[in-house]
């Protein structure tokens, strides 16, 4: 199975079983609630693996003395992250910007949602595809935002998304919005292509 979630250890698990494996772990923050943590994303992980990666992921308080590693947020923001640049900065009617999302359920589905308006990766014929849909949400502003990883097969790759909603009463600004904050662990080239499609080539 390309996705799948691994009840014991609460860990989703997507993975090409070739060329990449993704984790993701449900955590209880005892300040906060169930929150979504990053734990893994590089080389195909066993299954076998994930009870000592389960074993390894503890929630502990961050420090500047390198005594302490904070656990990284699937999606970080505003006042409530982990030293990383926010993936969602909200602001509510009030004026506070401290986003607190928290893991409210998943679902998986064939194929790959086509988000409106904006340039994307599709699938012809949904079997080519496999999504995990992660649905977040703020108690406070009623902000629900999905968050969308699909894994498509015959490209060896992983594509996410955001959906953000405002199910709350009052109005919430939106400040420059990520679709994805990932940490890869290692030295990486990174290549960026700048300017009009095509020509920067």
């Amino acid at each position: 199975m390309p996705i799948s979630f691994h009840e014991k250890t609460q860990t989703f698990h997507l993975t090409d079983r070739s060329h990449f494996s993704f984790l993701l772990r449900i955590g209880d923050d005892p300040a906060c609630g169930k929150n979504l943590y990053q734990l893994h994303w590089g080389a195909p992980v066993q299954d076998e693996a994930l009870d000592y990666l389960a074993d390894e992921f503890k929630l502990q308080t961050a420090s500047f003395d390198g005594g302490t590693v904070l656990p990284a947020f699937a999606c970080p923001t505003s006042g409530r992250g982990d030293f990383r640049p926010a993936a969602i900065r909200a602001i509510g009617s009030d004026g506070n910007d401290c986003t607190i999302l928290n893991y409210e359920g998943y679902e998986v589905t064939q194929g790959k949602k086509s988000p409106q308006g904006l340039p994307h990766v599709y699938t012809e014929d949904a079997s080519e595809a496999d999504t995990l849909t992660i649905r977040m949400k703020d108690h406070k502003t009623g902000l629900l935002v999905n968050i969308r990883y699909t894994v498509h097969h015959a490209l060896h790759t992983m594509t996410q998304s955001m959906e953000l909603i405002n199910a709350g009463q009052d109005e919430i600004t939106l400040i420059n919005p990520a679709s994805a904050c990932m940490t890869l662990r290692g030295g990486y080239d990174l290549l960026h292509l700048h300017g009009a499609w095509a020509k920067e080539r």
